[in-house]
């Protein structure tokens, strides 16, 4: 007994942290107190630690069993309304939960619009005055090009010119003079609902003012449409524009939050949140009587300004969004225009569980922003992803914003042969929607011949949506094939993403074919 207490002993003495540890020999009741009292700290920050070290581990886990989705495409494509489809049919909590901060978004939305025709009046009433910067034309304005399927017919010169010439035949009256005043107060607020949504508008608009104007002339461009380019770009720059991690949500969230605090602060925040929404619904009447007018549509259509077709139109729905009381619906939401500016990751919480095929993985889908100038921020995104939306419009009346000398169309099937030619995406499943079938059909019955733009399709083709569709569905699984390092499925629909009901049905069977195409890489199935 002696000899193994002996023992016992002298490893006690032996053991480093045992004298470390233990009690000093003359320590008073206060000072003990406050030694265990240390102990236990720094075992509860030892316990913190370890339980931080295990959850972070099992979040590293998830996320690396996470179905990762990239939604690519040029901008304006319908990618960001494609992810706000996603969280509509599967997350729909999270969907739901967002929907006030997009008031904000839809109130400025129908300002830019009211805007856009007031610039088109104005100048009609002074032909001196140019049209402002960002209007947006319809087809032709700018020469149609599609090289990667056949090369275009020129416009006619007229054609060419025909949006800067002066209009005859105005039948503006005094009472639209005075309308036009009168919804001068509207624009006032424009810069106000910037503010809502961005808290760093007013510091960037500072910044902006002191930088010298850029060119009217972009690129080094001299043909008839580069006179239009830097009109063009400047639109893109007064939009309002979301960055990665700017929490505008949260912040457009935060009026309900004032209402709580009955501070002086809080008070003022919440009178500057509440002024655009006042002043729109006085102005509610003077805007549907702009949008109605027989003789502002005449302008607006001999001037070639389409309104109705820019992304985040409204004016059709102000007798019910210009009021105090505007709560936006499912399909507000999907319409509304809120440029994406980098890559913005989304996790989505799958609450609709109708998948038989693994249902308990989280997915990641990243929203990337569509310019030209964006997209070497993508290639990062390559090599750990599960599968890619490619967003195709076919819009082949339409060029690009940023560079007005580029078909949309021609844009389009560049990319996707990028993307389908890929080593990095080999493995990845892409699926392509060919999109805004909506414009397409609108385009086609208003007499627009798709062989006056692409030769290839054949003069005596039928130019009706079936037959264009099926055209350029065999043309990009044709592009895929040829350009695929490897062989590969081809997914394609067809698409119209601000339609929730048909676009959801979609995204239901995407989801059970990404699911299962990734079981199969795992060999799993």
């Amino acid at each position: 007994m002696t000899s193994s207490n002996g023992v016992g002993h002298r490893q006690s003495i032996d053991d480093p942290f045992a004298r470390l540890t233990r009690a000093p020999t003359h320590e008073t009741p206060d000072e003990r107190s406050r030694r265990l009292e240390m102990e236990e700290m720094a075992a509860r920050r030892n316990r913190e630690i370890e339980d931080g070290l295990v959850e972070t581990k099992k979040l590293m886990e998830r996320r690396r069993r996470a179905i990762k989705v990239l939604l690519l495409g040029q901008a304006e494509s319908g990618k960001s309304t494609t992810l706000r489809n996603f969280q509509l049919t599967f997350a729909p909590s999270q969907f739901h939960a967002e929907r006030s901060a997009w008031r904000y978004v839809i109130q400025l939305n129908l300002v830019q619009s009211v805007r856009v025709i007031l610039d088109v009046l104005n100048a009609e009433i002074d032909p001196a005055t140019p049209l402002s910067p960002g209007l947006p034309h319809r087809a032709n304005s700018i020469t149609p090009r599609l090289p990667l399927l056949a090369a275009a017919p020129s416009p006619t010169s007229s054609n060419q010119h025909q949006h800067h010439q002066p209009l005859s035949g105005a039948r503006l009256t005094n009472e639209h003079r005075k309308l036009i005043l009168r919804l001068g107060a509207l624009l006032a607020i424009e810069p106000l609902l910037q503010a809502c949504i961005d808290p760093d508008y007013a510091a960037r608009s500072v910044l902006a003012a002191s930088s010298p104007p850029p060119s009217s002339r972009i690129d080094g461009d001299n043909s008839p449409a580069g006179s239009i380019a830097y009109a063009l770009r400047a639109k893109a720059s007064r939009e309002i524009v979301v960055r990665p991690g700017a929490g505008w949500k949260r912040f457009t969230s935060a009026a309900k939050r004032f209402s709580k605090d009955k501070s002086v602060e809080a008070a003022e925040k919440e009178r500057v949140m509440d002024e655009p929404t006042a002043v729109l619904s006085a102005c509610r009447e003077d805007i549907i009587a702009l949008w109605n007018d027989d003789a502002v549509r005449d302008i607006l259509r001999r001037r070639g300004i389409d309104v109705e077709h820019m992304p985040g139109f409204f004016l059709n729905d102000a007798v019910r969004i210009a009021t105090t009381n505007y709560e936006p619906t499912d399909d507000d939401i999907l319409r509304a225009r809120l440029r994406t500016l980098g890559v913005e990751e989304h996790h989505l919480k799958m609450e609709n569980h109708t998948s038989i095929i693994d249902s308990t993985r989280d997915w990641i889908i990243y929203d990337v922003g569509g310019c030209r100038g964006n997209r070497d921020k993508w290639v990062p995104y390559f090599d750990d992803i599960t599968a890619i939306i490619f967003l195709a419009p076919l819009l082949f009346t339409q060029t690009l914003a940023e560079a007005p000398t580029i078909n949309r169309l021609e844009d389009t099937i560049a990319l996707w042969k990028k993307i389908c030619a890929n080593p990095l995406l080999q493995r990845a499943t892409i699926v392509l929607f060919l999109n805004k079938m909506d414009i397409l059909e609108r385009t086609l019955e208003s007499g627009v011949k798709l062989s006056d733009y692409v030769p290839s399709y054949g003069v005596d083709a039928p130019n009706d949506v079936k037959n264009v569709k099926k055209y350029f569905r065999n043309k990009l699984k044709a592009f895929q094939k040829a350009f695929s390092p490897q062989p590969r499925y081809f997914y394609c629909h067809e698409t119209s993403v601000i339609d929730s009901r048909s676009t959801s049905v979609i995204l239901i069977t995407v989801r059970e074919g990404i699911l299962h195409n990734n079981l199969v890489e795992a060999n799993v199935l």
